[in-house]
């Protein structure tokens, strides 16, 4: 998700303030090296600089404290990602103690920093259980600002919040990263990716489309494995690609949201999916072609269908162009969405 923390790194610096941008976990040989002196670590990943969150009493000294994007805030996420991924860092002996960890600083059930506590553009789609909804009401009675992503996640929460937390909808971060490409000349190609859902024999689709549409497929096959020191070179230059393709075939979250956001349309596909089931779960994928109006650009794949693809065939070849009346509306609601979030972002700083 290097696109979410960039839209972070350039969102403060265009506010013209002082931020650090913290992480909670990293990957054990990049900190096995400086144990115990984790109070110095910093983590170089393109041109982001992270710091290493220990205790949430090194947050007292910010003025506000920004939740940013992902599930970070979300219990199903604490105990089905963070704390096994915490104990394979080597930041907790076991996964309960990792749990503990995770409500110490994401739910602050030990307490809250003194800064404006807000959680922007976070992921609540996943039904709750009885302990996860008092856990999550624990974090909102301390929040005092919530603009979540989704329309579902909203209304998943509003019933756990207090009074005095403003609720407000959002969209995901990812999409406040400022575009310089998006009236770029279109290519005689379309991008694809995938290796999000299991989705039957997806090369033979590439080709299909090819077949189809006339147009060659060029794939992003490093969109899922930027490098720590090459992540900026090569997440530009896959933007670059992007911004002058007719279109994007993909099954991956960001990789939609990055060509919606460059005003480039995205066919993007998963498995049927009714609920939120884990931070990979296809129904997000779901839930954001739908706020966005852009119901009939995603489509659930049956794996076990005689044509899964079929569908979505005629669907590109019947597709507009980026240059049509149609879906330069559709680029101008995206856009409106992305207005009204930033200055609700602004206003409750």
């Amino acid at each position: 998700m290097y696109s979410v923390d960039l839209a972070a790194k350039e969102f403060f610096s265009q506010l013209g303030v002082d931020f650090t941008i913290f992480v909670a976990q990293a990957k054990k040989k990049n900190i096995s090296r400086i144990l115990p002196g984790l109070q110095a670590y910093r983590l170089q990943f393109g041109q982001l600089r992270h710091s290493l969150l220990r205790s949430i009493d090194e947050l007292n000294s910010f003025s506000h404290i920004v939740y940013w994007g992902d599930f970070l805030n979300n219990p199903r996420y604490g105990r089905a990602d963070f704390a096994p991924r915490d104990v394979s860092c080597g930041l907790a002996k076991s996964e309960e103690e990792a749990w503990l960890r995770w409500g110490r600083l994401f739910a602050l059930t030990d307490g809250a920093p003194s800064g404006r506590v807000m959680s922007v553009g976070g992921n609540f789609q996943h039904p709750l259980d009885a302990a996860e909804a008092e856990t999550l009401r624990t974090f909102l009675s301390k929040a005092d600002c919530v603009l979540p992503r989704d329309p579902y996640s909203l209304k998943n929460i509003a019933p756990l919040a207090s009074p005095s937390t403003k609720l407000a909808g959002g969209i995901d971060c990812a999409f406040l990263l400022s575009n310089h490409d998006q009236f770029v000349e279109e290519g005689k190609y379309f991008c694809y990716e995938f290796g999000r859902s299991a989705l039957p024999d997806t090369e033979a689709l590439v080709r299909s489309v090819e077949a189809a549409t006339g147009l060659n497929g060029i794939r992003l096959a490093d969109w899922l494995n930027l490098r720590y020191k090459s992540a900026d070179a090569v997440f530009w230059r896959q933007k670059a690609v992007i911004s002058s393709a007719q279109f994007i075939l993909t099954d991956i979250y960001h990789l939609s949201i990055n060509a919606l956001n460059s005003g480039v349309p995205v066919f993007c596909l998963g498995e049927p999916s009714g609920a939120q089931t884990g931070t990979l779960g296809d129904f997000k994928k779901k839930v954001l072609f739908e706020m966005l109006t852009l119901d009939d650009h995603y489509y659930e794949i049956e794996g076990n269908a005689e044509a899964p693809y079929a569908h979505v065939l005629e669907a590109i070849k019947d597709r507009p162009g980026r240059a049509s009346a149609q879906w330069k509306e559709r680029v101008a609601h995206i856009q409106q969405l992305k207005n009204s979030f930033r200055s609700d972002l602004i206003a409750a700083l």
